[in-house]
């Protein structure tokens, strides 16, 4: 379970952290906010940061 920006990791955590374990038997992953308003991350650096998503695709 990968978490888009902060306050939904925030949620993933605290309304579906029990079900995301037993489902997956992993902790859900915080990544950086895709949202326009990120000005913290550039294009590179989130790309860079959302890799994990690509590499779980195709872990399957």
């Amino acid at each position: 379970m990968f978490a888009n920006g902060g306050k939904a990791y925030e949620i993933c955590k605290k309304y579906l952290k029990t079900q995301i374990l037993n489902a997956t038997g992993k902790e859900p992953i915080k990544l950086p906010s895709t949202s326009p308003a990120n000005v913290n991350f550039s294009f590179e650096r989130l790309a860079r940061e959302w890799t994990v998503v690509a590499e779980a695709l195709k872990d399957g």
